[in-house]
């Protein structure tokens, strides 16, 4: 061992030693904050402590540094300046076995999720749903609809997606007909987008601005289509400047800059930027020469307009003739010439319901938004929470809600952040201790099974999937994984082999190694979890 990587290794156990002195100085205080999971609906439980039958096991789990090697597991160079929050909970001795800082807030990324969607199932029931209306504001006078069409959204994020199979079919085609079967040949107004059940802030006031019209940013707009996403095909035969095209969902008037070229690049890197509602994007990055067509994703800037362009390019495929181009509410309100005014005083006149579409239920959202890590569905899931109990209509709004909500549930929620729904906003802050309370808190309400099987299988399925794979520990965890630029969680449910249940968190931010390391060494600690032998047979 040469002499910098002696002294890095001993600089890393002398700062290890300090943070599991810091975290074991709070070991005591720290067993009382995971709640029981036998507590009574709709209150988080009195604090744990073990019985005196179990006082001689107690002195077992007194050092919380110890079990499943992970103090040598931590001392790795590659955590040097790293921030680590760990807790592992056996939920039937109720009380810690591995603590190591669970206190310390740190940069969750995706296990945010669980507090959203416990929350959103406690809050909106798993089986609601939200609608999707065609509405008119119009007569009709000898096959001319006077007025305009109008499609309000009611939040469904999965709104003309494919994800849940056939559940929309060709909607838009489908609503044309129902529109010509009632005798309309022609529409004297417009098709208007409504999609006002939401703020128009349509995105995390936090998030990165160079982030917004990345795929993963998608805006959480009132009415939604194709997940909020664009793809669109890139040319990477020849060098030079490559030319996208085949954009789909077609977007009024898109503008593309693209600052991508294809060359002397070993592997594809590109990224789009530009913020919700303007229609221009930049393209930027580099592709190899010579490769297949590249398809590449992106947010759409401005959903609902897209959803009635759609509608508009339906209505003239069936043979309907429209006057005017289609729009929507927030586009009507600023613009300033005559006709625009007059049709934005439309959009409050009464409306006449032709036909609805609801959307999947909430535990099916649920289950999407963990199995998939998808940010514009919690965030979808946010708001409605913040809606249903009069807490707002905005990302923003809906983060400040959920923080009251694990406050009043009982929780305890010192050092807890939150400002937003999935994860995105690097201003969030969750410790170890915040996540095993909530899947604790979460383990005996009606809707648990749903819950629970919205997370990943380890070596199974979603985002675990590769995670733990053909090793012991596969099938024998469900959790959140979390991931972004120097981040990296797991947080659920595991089945140690001796049957005993365990509610966990790891969380690690600032490592110094590549993506693929730190989350081998995380392996290596779920598998020792659910294999070591820690309790007498």
């Amino acid at each position: 061992m040469n002499v910098l990587k002696q002294s890095a290794m001993i600089f890393a156990s002398l700062m290890l030693g300090s943070a599991l002195l810091i975290g074991c100085g709070q070991s005591q205080e720290s067993q009382t904050q995971a709640p029981s999971s036998d507590s009574a609906q709709g209150q988080a439980p009195s604090s744990p402590r073990a019985s005196a039958d179990n006082s001689d096991k107690e002195q077992m789990f007194a050092a919380k540094d110890t079990l499943f090697g992970i103090r040598e597991l931590l001392l790795d160079s590659n955590l040097l300046g790293a921030t680590v929050s760990i807790l592992i909970w056996d939920d039937a001795l109720g009380q810690s076995l591995v603590e190591i800082n669970p206190r310390t807030v740190v940069v969750p990324a995706s296990t945010q999720k669980l507090l959203t969607t416990a929350m959103a199932l406690e809050v909106l029931g798993e089986g609601r749903q939200f609608a999707t209306l065609l509405q008119t504001d119009g007569k009709v006078t000898e096959g001319v609809l006077e007025g305009n069409l109008y499609i309000t959204g009611g939040g469904d994020p999965a709104f003309l997606s494919d994800r849940f199979g056939g559940f929309y079919g060709d909607l838009m085609a489908q609503w044309a007909r129902l529109i010509k079967d009632k005798g309309i040949d022609s529409v004297a107004g417009r098709v208007v987008a409504d999609a006002r059940v939401f703020d128009s802030d349509a995105s995390g006031s936090t998030w990165s601005w160079g982030e917004l019209a990345e795929y993963y940013c998608a805006p959480a707009t009132g009415l939604s289509i194709n997940e909020n996403l664009f793809q669109m095909s890139l040319n990477v035969s020849r060098k030079g400047v490559a030319s996208p095209s085949q954009v789909k969902p077609a977007i009024p008037g898109l503008v593309i800059e693209n600052q991508a070229n294809v060359g002397n690049v070993a592997r594809p890197s590109w990224f789009l930027t530009g913020p919700p509602y303007s229609p221009r994007r930049v393209l930027k990055g580099g592709f190899p020469a010579g490769g297949a067509a590249q398809t590449l994703e992106g947010a759409i800037p401005d959903p609902p307009l897209v959803v009635a362009n759609e509608l508009h390019k339906a209505l003239l495929a069936a043979g309907l003739r429209l006057a005017l181009p289609p729009t929507s509410v927030r586009d009507l309100a600023l613009q300033t010439d005559s006709l625009a005014k007059a049709h934005a005083k439309r959009v409050e006149l009464p409306r006449e319901e032709l036909a609805r579409k609801n959307s999947p239920s909430v535990g099916a959202l649920v289950g999407t938004t963990n199995m998939a890590s998808h940010n514009l569905f919690a965030e979808h899931l946010l708001i409605h929470s913040a809606r249903q109990r009069g807490g707002g209509n905005s990302i923003d709004a809906g983060a400040a809600f959920m923080q009251g909500f694990w406050k009043n549930a009982g929780l305890d929620c010192l050092g807890l952040s939150v400002y937003d729904g999935s994860g995105i906003s690097r201003y969030n802050g969750v410790s170890a201790s915040h996540l095993v309370q909530v899947l604790r808190w979460a383990a005996p309400k009606p809707w648990a099974k749903t819950f629970e099987g919205s997370l990943p299988v380890a070596g199974v399925s979603g985002t675990l999937r590769t995670f733990c794979d053909g090793t012991a520990a596969a099938g024998k965890i469900r959790a959140k994984s979390g991931s972004m630029t120097r981040v990296i969680s797991y947080a659920g449910y595991a089945t140690h082999a001796s049957g005993r249940k365990l509610t966990f968190a790891f969380l690690i931010n600032n490592y110094n190694q590549e993506h693929a390391q730190a989350k081998e060494l995380l392996e290596k600690l779920a598998l020792r979890m659910v294999t070591d032998a820690y309790w007498p047979q």
